[in-house]
Parts: C-alpha cells; sequence; structure tokens
C-alpha cells in the first residue's frame, strides 16, 4: 500500500506539472477516454472508476477543473484524442501513439507473474 501511495503522489506531482500554468479561470472540462481496463479505468460513472480515474481527479479537481471519463473502442480514442475530441487517454504507451505527450516516470506501474505448484515443471 505505500508503494501505491508513493505512486499516487508521483503521478500527481507529474499531471499538476501539466497544469502548471492554468489558473482558476482557465478551468475547464478534461476529458479522458480509453477502453475499459480495470482496475486502472473502469466504470464510468461508478464508484471505483479505476485508479487512474481517481488519480485524476485528485490531481486537477483541487485546480477548479472536473474530469470526464468515457469509454470507447481503443483506436478510436487515440484517433479522437488527435483530433481534438477528447485530451487524453489512460494506458498508452509511446508505441501506441509516439506523437502524445508522456510524463517521464509511467504511472502506475505494473508487472506480470505466473505461479504453478512446486512440483511443476512449467515455465516461461
Amino acid at each position: 500500500m505505500q508503494l501505491f501511495k508513493l505512486n499516487s503522489v508521483a503521478c500527481a506531482a507529474v499531471m499538476a506539472g501539466f497544469m502548471a500554468a492554468a489558473t482558476p479561470s482557465q478551468a475547464a472540462d478534461i476529458v479522458i477516454a480509453a477502453d475499459p481496463w480495470c482496475p486502472f479505468n473502469c466504470e464510468p460513472g461508478s464508484d471505483r472508476p479505476g485508479v487512474m480515474v481517481e488519480i485524476a481527479r485528485e490531481v486537477f479537481e483541487p485546480l477548479g477543473h472536473t474530469v470526464t471519463y468515457e469509454t470507447v473502442n481503443w483506436s478510436r480514442a487515440l484517433v479522437e484524442t488527435r483530433e481534438g475530441k477528447y485530451d487524453a487517454v489512460f494506458g498508452a504507451t509511446r508505441g501506441d501513439a509516439e506523437d502524445f505527450v508522456f510524463p517521464e516516470l509511467a504511472q502506475p506501474v505494473s508487472g506480470n507473474a505466473y505461479f504453478v505448484r512446486a512440483d511443476d515443471d512449467w515455465t516461461y
């Protein structure tokens, strides 16, 4: 849990950096799109919309912005963000969208793990 808190603080700092020049008079609705990828971004409008949605709201709402999260097909999210319909996407990599702006520290960081019985000889 402590690592999650540290990552959240780091993410908040990165996101706040993007908005450093904004003033309350410039506050706007920030619309973020992605395909569902729970637990990072889940069901819009639910009490548990996903950790990335919650982090974005924690960062931007105190600055006077509202954060709206919409689920759309992943390809459509990328195309329509480029066209200006959305302000950002959750979960893009440089391979997905090398023309997008990325923070120096990716958030959140996750990994994969495989578990087998002790007597199983399966390897990856």
